[in-house]
């Protein structure tokens, strides 16, 4: 019995000096470091003051929506949706260039808690997307785009809730900006969605 304890003390020695010197118990905690230690924003191409007096955000109420996801269990059959009718204007003297996801857009924005805000693909594909990725949106000087978003309310709500839809302007100026955001935004380091600082506001409108 003391031989046999003297060989497994001498076992687990081993397999510890082992896992101290192996190069890939290393690098796995190098990963959780660098992991713990990523950032949520960075401060390339940040809109100023007057950047966001610019680019002007102007939505309005549309119809209300057909809602197909609830089989899916992405929306349920409590909630109504309505589609908001989104023009971005660019009052500036330059070409606007911005990034957006091609399916899972996370520049959109609600100011009111008892709302959300809802991409189209969410809606009109009930989140499914065989392509998700970034890729460069233009709108020439003084031009605008139009676009739009699905707000949900509750069906049972007595109060005609206020809300202004917000949008991310996260701007290309030069060409390594976008790879710089290829190589960062995909889940390795930044996020656009916390991109706050380049979140500009739309007036205010009001569901029925």
């Amino acid at each position: 019995m003391k031989v046999n304890l003297s060989i497994t003390i001498l076992l687990v020695a081993f397999c510890i000096g082992v896992m101290q010197k192996n190069p890939l118990s290393n690098n796995q905690n190098s990963t959780t470091k660098l992991i713990a230690k990523k950032q949520s924003t960075t401060d390339l191409n940040r809109l100023t003051i007057k950047d966001k007096q610019n680019y002007e955000l102007i939505v309005s109420l549309g119809k209300i929506a057909e809602n197909r996801c609830n089989g899916l269990g992405t929306l349920n059959t409590k909630i109504k949706i309505y589609k908001i009718n989104v023009l971005l204007q660019n009052r500036s003297k330059d070409t606007l260039k911005y990034i957006d996801w091609t399916c899972s857009s996370e520049i959109w924005d609600i100011d009111n808690n008892e709302l959300k805000v809802y991409p189209p693909f969410m809606l009109e594909n009930c989140g499914a997307c065989d392509s998700n990725f970034i890729t460069i949106f233009e709108i020439p000087p003084h031009k605008s785009k139009e676009l739009y978003v699905y707000v949900s309310k509750k069906d049972k709500g007595l109060i005609k809730p206020k809300f202004e839809i917000g949008m991310i302007i996260q701007r290309v100026i030069k060409m390594k900006d976008f790879k710089f955001y290829w190589d960062n935004f995909f889940g390795t380091k930044y996020n656009l969605s916390d991109q706050k600082m380049n979140l500009i506001w739309s007036n205010s409108i009001e569901m029925p």
